[in-house]
């Protein structure tokens, strides 16, 4: 698990969830710029603070954001590609 500080545009807009202990969060995509593309970042946020700041939020908004985050590998039609997971600890 890394700490993370990303910057980038809301890709997908915050989507209302419950965990199986019956407690709200929220899912997110991202759009992180980097110099020759850019990749997307799925975002979770459990603290109702962080909850109702991205809900405000639509595709397109600019947002910097700072958590934990897991980094994996995966393959899709044979091709190799990293999946972050962040979880939100501040929005910026």
């Amino acid at each position: 698990m890394l700490d993370l500080i990303v910057s980038g545009c809301i890709a997908r807009k915050a989507v209302a969830r419950v965990d199986k202990n019956n407690k709200p969060f929220v899912l997110a995509k991202i759009r992180i710029p980097l110099p020759d593309k850019s990749f997307i970042a799925t975002i979770i946020a459990f603290r109702q603070d962080l909850i109702e700041k991205l809900n405000k939020l639509n595709e397109g908004d600019f947002i910097n954001v700072s958590g934990a985050a897991n980094l994996y590998m995966c393959q899709f039609n044979n091709k190799d590609f990293v999946k972050i997971d962040i979880t939100v600890s501040q929005i910026y």
